[in-house]
C-alpha cells in the first residue's frame, strides 16, 4: 500500500506517536505559558502605545509610598 501511495505522488501517512510522558507535557505546558505571557504582554504594550491609558486606569489613584 505504501508503494501505491509513493507512485501516486502523495506522501506516506505519519508514523503513530507514542504515549506522552509527564516530562514532555510539563515542558510543552511551560513553553505554552511563556508564549502566552509574551503574546499578552506584546498586545498590551501595542494597545497602550497606540490608544493610551484607559479612563478607568486614569481614575485609579496610584499609591505613593
Amino acid at each position: 500500500m505504501d508503494q501505491a501511495r509513493a507512485s501516486d505522488g502523495r506522501p506516506a501517512p505519519p508514523a503513530p506517536a507514542g504515549p506522552a510522558t509527564w516530562t514532555s507535557v510539563a515542558r510543552n505546558s511551560a513553553l505554552e505559558c511563556l508564549l502566552a505571557f509574551a503574546l499578552l504582554l506584546t498586545v498590551i504594550t501595542i494597545v497602550r502605545w497606540t490608544v493610551g491609558p484607559s479612563p478607568v486606569s486614569a481614575a485609579i489613584p496610584y499609591p505613593h509610598t
